[in-house]
């Protein structure tokens, strides 16, 4: 069995696991954007830790969403609150 190639991140390789997280984009068009194959990034993403890191830049974009949210919710209880006191 061969030996696993440790993946190296480079700014190019995170800036790609971000977009590919954010799914705006074809993988093609991520390619493009950042002057790469497409088929370097199918082998980026391949890889288990590129997928672990894209997977946390969801992860940390959920997270963010329901902070705002739960922020937003109680501006509006505050609000009420005060209007009707």
């Amino acid at each position: 069995m061969g030996k696993r190639k440790w993946f190296q991140w480079t700014v190019q390789r995170e800036e790609a696991a971000v977009l590919v997280a954010h799914g705006a984009l074809t993988h093609e068009e991520v390619a493009l954007r950042l002057g790469i194959a497409r088929r370097t990034l199918s082998r980026w993403k391949a890889d288990p830790e590129f997928g672990e890191r894209v997977r946390a830049v969801v992860d940390d974009a959920a997270e963010s969403l329901q902070t705002r949210s739960i922020a937003g919710r109680q501006a509006r209880v505050d609000a009420l609150t005060d209007r009707w006191l």
